[in-house]
C-alpha cells in the first residue's frame, strides 16, 4: 500500500545556497539540478551527469561531486538513506518550488481513507488512477452497465479521486518520487508594480507570460485533428479513407479516451477483447501449410500484387510481436465499442450496418 505523503509548514526555503550547478534546499536536504529542475542525490552525482543532457567528462564529473561533498553538510546521499528518511513533503496549500519542474496542472489525487488518512496518491492520468484505487484499495466501480456513458470533462462524483490538483515532485524515480500538491496559481493573475523590482525580473515576467499563451494555444491545437493538405499526405491509404476529415469535428481528448485499455469496470467489452485473441489464437493454428496449403501461404505473404515473394507466411510470431500487431485492431474495436454508446450529437459520423452489427 502507498504511504501517505508527509507534509511539513508552508514555508519553503526562503533563501537556497547557489552553487555551480545546484541549488541547495537545506529544508529538504536536497540539491537541485538547475538544468533538469529535480533532486540528485550525490551518491547519482556522477551518473546524473555522464548522460543527457550533460554528457560531462569524467574529470569534470568528479570535480562537482567533491565541490558538493566539501560545501555541503547535511544531504540525504543516497537510496538507502532516502528510503530510510522521514522525508518531509510541503503542505498542499504552499506555492510551488519554483527550483524544481513547474507544476503539473489537472492532476488527479486519490482519496480513499485507510487507517484513519486519506491516500493522497496523485497521478495525471485517468487510467493510471484508476489502476491505483482498484490495486490498492480493492475499489470496484459502481457503474454496472458495461459501457461507459457520455464522455464529459467532469468525474461521476462516485470516483474516489478529484480533478484539477497542481502538484510537483522532488525525485524522478526511486524513493519519494512521488507527486504532492502545491497551491494552484491563477494564469491570470499579472504581478504588481511591487513584484517587479528590476528590469530582468520584468522580462521574466513578459517571457513567462509569452510561453503561458504559447502552451495555451499549442493545447487547444492538440485537441483539434486537422486536415493537411492532400497532396502532401505520404499515406495514400489515409487519403483514400478520409479519417483526418472524419474525426476533425471530434475533441482529441474524447477520442484518446475511446482507445484507453480495457476496465474492470467494462466486462462485455473485456469478453469482446477475450474473444478477439482466441480468434488470433484459432488463426495460427489455420494459417499453416498442413491446412491452408503453401500456394496459400505464399500468396499471403506478397507486399505487392505483381511481385513474387520468396518465403511464405509465417503465423507463429513471438508473442510481443503478436501483441504489437493485435494492439490497433483492440483499439478499434474499443473505439467502436464505446462510441456506439455515446449520443448522435457527440458519437462519430458513421453508422455500422446489419451485418457490422
Amino acid at each position: 500500500m502507498l504511504r501517505q505523503l508527509q507534509l511539513v509548514s508552508n514555508k519553503v526555503d526562503p533563501k537556497p545556497v547557489t552553487m555551480d550547478r545546484f541549488i541547495h534546499l537545506s529544508d529538504f536536504r536536497v540539491i537541485v539540478c538547475k538544468e533538469c529542475k529535480y533532486a540528485v542525490l550525490p551518491g547519482h552525482i556522477d551518473t546524473h551527469f555522464a548522460g543527457k543532457p550533460h554528457y560531462l567528462e569524467v574529470k569534470e564529473r568528479r570535480r562537482i561531486a567533491d565541490k558538493v561533498a566539501d560545501q555541503v553538510n547535511g544531504l540525504i546521499m543516497n537510496e538507502e538513506a532516502l528510503r530510510r528518511w522521514d522525508f518531509q513533503f510541503p503542505a498542499p496549500t504552499s506555492p510551488p518550488i519554483e527550483w524544481l519542474a513547474k507544476p503539473i496542472k489537472g492532476a488527479l489525487q486519490c482519496m480513499i481513507e485507510t487507517d484513519g488518512h486519506i491516500c493522497g496518491y496523485i497521478c495525471n492520468t485517468v487510467g493510471r488512477i484508476r489502476e491505483h484505487c482498484i490495486e490498492e484499495h480493492q475499489w470496484k466501480s459502481n457503474n454496472k452497465g458495461g459501457r461507459r456513458k457520455k464522455h464529459t470533462s467532469q468525474q461521476s462524483s462516485t470516483t474516489p479521486w478529484r480533478t484539477g490538483v497542481s502538484c510537483q515532485r522532488f525525485f524522478v524515480q526511486g524513493p519519494k518520487s512521488g507527486y504532492f500538491e502545491v497551491q494552484a496559481i491563477d494564469p491570470q493573475r499579472i504581478p504588481s508594480r511591487a513584484e517587479i523590482r528590476s528590469r530582468i525580473d520584468q522580462f521574466k515576467a513578459a517571457k513567462q507570460e509569452m510561453e503561458a499563451v504559447f502552451r495555451a494555444a499549442e493545447r487547444k491545437e492538440r485537441e483539434q485533428i486537422k486536415e493537411l493538405d492532400e497532396a502532401r499526405e505520404p499515406n495514400p491509404w489515409l487519403r483514400r479513407v478520409k479519417w483526418v476529415a472524419h474525426l476533425a469535428p471530434i475533441n482529441r481528448e474524447i477520442l484518446e479516451s475511446y482507445v484507453e485499455p480495457v476496465g474492470n469496470d467494462e466486462p462485455e467489452l473485456q469478453v469482446l477483447c477475450k474473444v478477439f485473441d482466441w480468434m488470433i489464437q484459432d488463426s495460427q493454428y489455420t494459417a499453416v501449410q498442413e491446412v491452408v496449403g503453401q500456394e496459400a501461404l505464399f500468396e499471403v505473404n506478397k507486399k505487392e500484387v505483381d511481385k513474387e515473394t520468396s518465403m511464405p507466411f509465417d503465423s507463429w510470431m513471438d508473442i510481443t510481436t503478436i501483441r504489437s500487431y493485435t494492439w490497433t485492431m483492440r483499439q478499434i474495436l474499443c473505439y467502436i465499442f464505446r462510441a456506439e454508446d455515446e449520443e448522435a450529437e457527440n458519437r462519430p459520423a458513421y453508422t455500422l450496418t446489419d451485418s457490422q452489427q
